[in-house]
């Protein structure tokens, strides 16, 4: 699913060739992360797949792992196993 988003009121600016050129790469990808503190599992086996141009959210209850997450994400918070990248890069 490809979204195409111009946030510019004015059509004569050219859009963002980062945002509208298929790469061929998904923009956030998680395998089998998991995220431990002490005995407690935050987040288990997290596979994820966001392409470019989709939207994503997360939901769920307290304590289900999404804060944790979105830390492992932004290079906030380390993983415990699994690996995560963003925009191709990966994060320790």
């Amino acid at each position: 699913m490809t979204i195409d988003v111009n946030l510019s009121r004015n059509s004569s600016i050219p859009k963002s060739d980062f945002a509208h050129e298929p790469s061929g790469k998904p923009m956030i990808e998680l395998s089998d992360v998991s995220v431990k503190f002490g005995s407690h599992t935050a987040v288990d086996r997290l596979n994820l797949t966001v392409n470019r141009g989709e939207l994503f959210g997360f939901l769920g209850p307290n304590g289900a792992g999404k804060t944790t997450t979105i830390r492992v994400l932004t290079g906030q918070g380390p993983l415990t196993s699994g690996q995560a990248s963003v925009a191709g890069h990966f994060l320790p």
